[in-house]
């Protein structure tokens, strides 16, 4: 998930590593269905009011693994010229000390409630709708 008001999320962490120049290592061999929060919120809220019930998947079009995510973040950022994407590392899985387990597949995909856009568009949306900076206070105030 990512959403424009929030510094915690994998796009604004792999951003602002890429502008301190520092590597960032990610699985190449781990794909997903990253979703844009306003998305979610907006259809989620679209099926509510059409009474829809049972188990929905809802998720912007598009598998990726993390390190085609972070490549595909940094090349849509307003800042992409200043950042090395060289800097970022796809690796497997198995050779990144990782805290957390990420299964192989976590791809969501939905037949019947295909409503969300790509997440090409969600990216693009995301930085013009962005509420936090990109670079850490401190290197700004550099």
């Amino acid at each position: 998930f990512f959403g424009p008001w929030d510094e915690h999320n994998f796009v604004i962490k792999t951003l602002r590593s890429l502008g301190r120049n520092d590597r960032i290592i990610v699985p190449h061999d781990r794909y997903m269905t990253p979703t844009y929060v306003p998305d979610l919120v907006h259809e989620t809220l679209n099926l509510m009011i059409d009474g829809e019930k049972g188990v929905v998947h809802l998720t912007n079009v598009g598998e990726v693994s993390w390190a085609e995510f972070a490549h595909k973040a940094a090349s849509l950022c307003d800042q992409s010229s200043q950042l090395d994407t060289s800097l970022i590392i796809g690796s497997n899985f198995s050779e990144i000390k990782m805290k957390a387990a990420i299964p192989k597949r976590s791809s969501l995909i939905s037949v019947k409630y295909n409503r969300l856009p790509t997440l090409e568009n969600a990216l693009e949306r995301y930085f013009k709708e962005l509420q936090v900076p990109i670079m850490d206070k401190q290197e700004t105030d550099l």
